[in-house]
C-alpha cells in the first residue's frame, strides 16, 4: 500500500475522484481547496474524469499537476456521472475512495476526516453536507432558497447540524473495495446515482454517516431555467429509483408532485366550487410567506424574498419531473 507522512503521521494512499463537464468557471477553486487541504498531496490520486469538455477545463486541470503530482486526467465517453465514477473507481489505486463535485469547494480537513471515519469503522460511506452559495445577486436568491427544509425536505444530507446516520450523504467517501464489492454506480441513472448506491450499500447492513463539519460549499445554478431544468430531473429520476425501491418513499419525495396535481385540480374546480378550489392555492401561499420570511429573518438577507419565486419553481419542476418519470414508465411498459 502507498503511504506518505505528515508531521510524523503515516497517511494511507487515496483516490479522489472529480468528475468534469465544462467546469472552467469552477475546477481551479476546486482543486485549490483539496490541495490546501491538510492531507498530504503526494497520497492523493486525484483521477479528473472527463466527459468531454468544450471550454478550457482540461487546460486549467493540467495546470496543477505539479501541486498535485498523483493527478490525471482520464475520458468518459458517455459523459454521465455515474460512468466517470465507475471509470475512476477501475482506475483507483488507492485505499479509500472520495468523491469530489467540481462545483463544490471543501474544508481543509475534509479528506482527513473522510479516511480517519472509515479506518475506525464508524461507517462505511462518509460525507457532508450541502451549503448552497452563490456570487451573484440571483445565484444568492437561490442559495438563500436552498438552505431552507422548505425546498426539498429535513434530509440530513442538506440540514444536519450533528453527525448521524442517514439515508445519503453530499458525494461520499468510501473504502475502494467496498465500492468494487458493489459493482460500482448504477450506469443506467444520469441522475441520483449515489442516492441508489446508498440504497444497495444499506441494504447490505452498512451505514452511511453524515458529518456537518464537511460543509460542502455547493455553486448553485446561475439562472432560473438552469434551476428549473435542474429539477426537472431530480423528480424524474427519482421516480426510477423509487420504483426499483418502494420501501425507500418518503413524503419529502412525493410532497412535490400532490402539490401540483392539487393546483391542478383547484384550477379545474375554480369555475364551479371556487370556495373549495382556493383553498389549497391559499393554504400553499401561507406556508410560501411564512418560509420566506423565515429565509429573511434567519439570514438577515432581502435577498431572501427570492425565495418567494425560487419556492414554487423548485416544488413545480420537481413534481413536473417527477409525474413525467410516471408517464414514461407506463409507456416503456406498454
Amino acid at each position: 500500500m502507498n503511504v506518505a507522512a505528515q508531521n510524523g503521521a503515516v497517511r494511507p494512499l487515496v483516490t479522489v475522484a472529480i468528475p468534469v463537464l465544462n467546469e472552467e468557471p469552477f475546477i481551479d477553486a476546486c482543486l485549490e481547496s483539496l490541495v490546501s487541504g491538510d492531507y498530504p498531496a503526494d497520497s492523493m490520486e486525484v483521477l479528473v474524469v472527463d466527459g468531454g469538455s468544450t471550454d478550457r477545463s482540461l487546460a486549467r486541470v493540467e495546470s496543477w499537476k505539479d501541486r498535485l503530482p498523483l493527478l490525471r486526467v482520464l475520458h468518459n465517453p458517455d459523459r454521465i456521472q455515474s460512468a466517470a465514477l465507475n471509470i475512476a473507481i477501475k482506475e483507483a489505486t488507492g485505499e479509500y475512495f472520495v468523491r469530489l463535485d467540481a462545483h463544490s469547494t471543501y474544508q481543509p480537513h475534509h479528506v482527513s476526516l473522510c479516511v480517519d471515519a472509515l479506518s475506525e469503522g464508524k461507517a462505511d460511506n462518509v460525507g457532508g453536507v450541502q451549503w448552497p452559495v452563490g456570487t451573484s445577486g440571483l445565484q444568492k436568491a437561490i442559495a438563500l432558497t436552498l438552505r431552507s427544509p422548505f425546498s426539498m425536505g429535513p434530509s440530513a444530507h442538506r440540514h444536519s447540524s450533528s453527525p448521524r446516520y442517514g439515508e445519503s450523504v453530499y458525494l461520499g467517501a468510501w473504502k475502494t473495495e467496498t465500492l468494487r464489492e458493489l459493482g460500482g454506480f448504477d450506469e443506467s441513472l444520469k441522475v441520483a446515482e449515489d442516492y441508489e448506491l446508498n440504497i444497495r450499500l444499506r441494504e447490505l447492513g452498512k451505514r452511511v454517516l453524515v458529518v456537518p463539519d464537511l460543509a460542502c460549499l455547493y455553486n448553485v445554478r446561475s439562472s432560473l431555467p438552469a434551476l428549473t431544468k435542474q429539477y426537472f430531473r431530480y423528480g424524474m429520476w427519482k421516480t426510477r429509483i423509487l420504483r426499483r425501491y418502494p420501501k425507500a418513499l418518503k413524503p419529502r419525495h412525493t410532497a412535490p408532485g400532490l402539490l401540483l396535481l392539487g393546483l391542478i385540480g383547484s384550477l379545474i374546480l375554480l369555475p364551479f366550487v371556487w370556495q373549495i378550489a382556493i383553498i389549497l392555492p391559499l393554504v400553499y401561499a401561507a406556508f410560501l410567506l411564512l418560509a420566506t420570511a423565515t429565509v429573511v429573518t434567519n439570514e438577515k438577507s432581502a435577498l431572501g424574498f427570492g425565495s418567494l419565486i425560487a419556492f414554487p419553481l423548485i416544488h413545480l419542476s420537481y413534481g413536473t419531473g417527477f409525474f413525467w418519470g410516471l408517464v414514461g414508465a407506463r409507456r416503456s411498459q406498454r
